[in-house]
C-alpha cells in the first residue's frame, strides 16, 4: 500500500471502490486497474469528468421521477373520484383534471 501511496486504514473503502462490478469480490484486473487509477492525486480533468457524469445522471433521475409523480397524480385523481380512463379517453399528464380533483400528493 505504501508504494501506491494508499492508507491501509482505508482498506474497506478501497475494496468497495475497486469492486467495479459490485459482485463483492475484487479480481486481479479490478485490483490492478483500480490501484493504477488511484495512484497519486486525482487530475482536475478526472474530477470535471466525474462531476459532469454525475450531473447528467442526476438530471435523468429527476426527469424520470417527474414522470412517475405525474402518473401517480393522475392515478390518484381518477381513483379518488372513481373515474377510470377508458380506451377512448386515456389519461395523459397534460389532460385537464375533473373539477375538484386534488392532484397534489405527498410522498
Amino acid at each position: 500500500f505504501a508504494s501506491l501511496e494508499l492508507d491501509p486504514i482505508e482498506a474497506k473503502r478501497l475494496f468497495h471502490v475497486l469492486d467495479y462490478n459490485n459482485d463483492h469480490s475484487v479480481n486481479k484486473t479490478e485490483f490492478v486497474m483500480g490501484c493504477m487509477i488511484l495512484r497519486g492525486p486525482a487530475k482536475a480533468t478526472d474530477l470535471v469528468a466525474l462531476c459532469k457524469e454525475f450531473y447528467h445522471f442526476e438530471k435523468k433521475q429527476t426527469d424520470i421521477l417527474k414522470k412517475v409523480f405525474d402518473e401517480i397524480r393522475i392515478i390518484k385523481a381518477y381513483t379518488e373520484h372513481n373515474l377510470l380512463p377508458s380506451e377512448e379517453h386515456p389519461a395523459s399528464p397534460s389532460e385537464e383534471q375533473p373539477e375538484g380533483v386534488e392532484t397534489d400528493i405527498s410522498i
